[in-house]
């Protein structure tokens, strides 16, 4: 009783990533994404070639996400690779939204910004909102939110 060609998905920070990763997958029925504060390329975490799972911020958090810290390093970038959205850009995916912190201290503007990248150069639909002084957190996450329901309208309500 759904109307498939109204489907939209959004997320803040796991969620996000979450989010593009549904966006993203082979016959997914998603027609728009809003991400807000997304992790999407987790084998170059703010600077090329710097793992998700070195960070010190995220170590924490390695095993509820079922990543095991002290598998070899060739293990953990093949399995950051394939959890990382950026990896599912193509000309199909879905028009994106993508709202991010400048001062955000725990997933890196540079997340967003390749993810932006990415969908240029696969001629995807998108934009990039960087909220000045946001971090990851309400001052970012609030207006995120409503600019996902915006972008949700004019993408979904035609």
């Amino acid at each position: 009783g759904i109307e498939t060609n109204r489907v939209g998905v959004s997320g803040i920070s796991s969620g996000a990533h979450l989010s593009l990763m549904i966006a993203g997958s082979p016959d997914s029925p998603v027609n728009a994404v809003a991400a807000i504060a997304p992790g999407t390329d987790l084998t170059n975490w703010g600077k090329l070639g710097f793992l998700f799972s070195d960070d010190p911020a995220i170590v924490p958090f390695l095993p509820a996400l079922g990543i095991d810290p002290k598998a070899p390093k060739s293990d953990l970038e093949a399995l950051l690779q394939k959890l990382s959205p950026i990896t599912l850009v193509n000309a199909k995916y879905p028009p994106t939204l993508i709202v991010h912190g400048d001062g955000d201290k725990l997933v890196p503007l540079q997340q967003s910004q390749a993810m932006d990248q990415a969908l240029a150069k696969a001629g995807v639909e998108h934009k990039l909102e960087v909220i000045p002084g946001g971090g990851h957190d309400e001052k970012t996450f609030g207006p995120g939110l409503m600019k996902a329901l915006q972008w949700f309208k004019d993408k979904l309500l035609k």
